[in-house]
């Protein structure tokens, strides 16, 4: 075991949700730079993602809440973002993206990665955006949003 893993070992639970919550958001900061760069294998995800089709993307990431696991290795996440994607040909034509990802993390090797991604889209400025998307990707204000059957409040 390396030092610093032993040394993570030997912290408080409470200290170590903080650490382990912090890398948490970097992998998400880290996933929406990719996308807005280009940057395809960041190693952060466990699962295949399919590629980007746009062109250009800029997202800016809200907040998120994310809850550790009692097994310290598994957590979850929901992340609000605001996206805005080019949908014309040669950047002409923009659009603002309401999205919240909802993610299951997992703890590998003491590195936090992204197993699976649901995104959940709130809202569309471009009209007729959302009737396009499966239902269970449309946000709702009830219990029967997806991230409701992620996280139990």
């Amino acid at each position: 075991m390396s030092s610093t893993l032993q040394a993570q070992a030997t912290l408080p639970p409470a200290v170590q949700a903080l650490l382990d919550k912090d890398a948490i958001r970097t992998v998400i900061y880290r996933v929406a730079r990719g996308s807005d760069r280009k940057i395809r294998d960041l190693g952060l995800y466990d699962a295949t993602i399919a590629p980007d089709p746009t062109a250009a993307a800029h997202h800016q990431i809200g907040h998120s809440l994310i809850e550790i696991a009692a097994d310290g290795v598994s957590a979850r996440a929901e992340t609000y973002c605001t996206a805005n994607i080019v949908v014309g040909g040669e950047g002409s034509e923009w659009m603002t993206l309401l999205v919240r990802y909802v993610d299951r993390f997992e703890k590998r090797d003491g590195e936090w990665r992204i197993a699976h991604r649901v995104v959940v889209y709130d809202g569309a400025s471009k009209s007729g955006f959302m009737g396009r998307l499966p239902k269970e990707n449309l946000g709702v204000r009830d219990e029967t949003d997806y991230s409701r059957t992620v996280f139990q409040d």
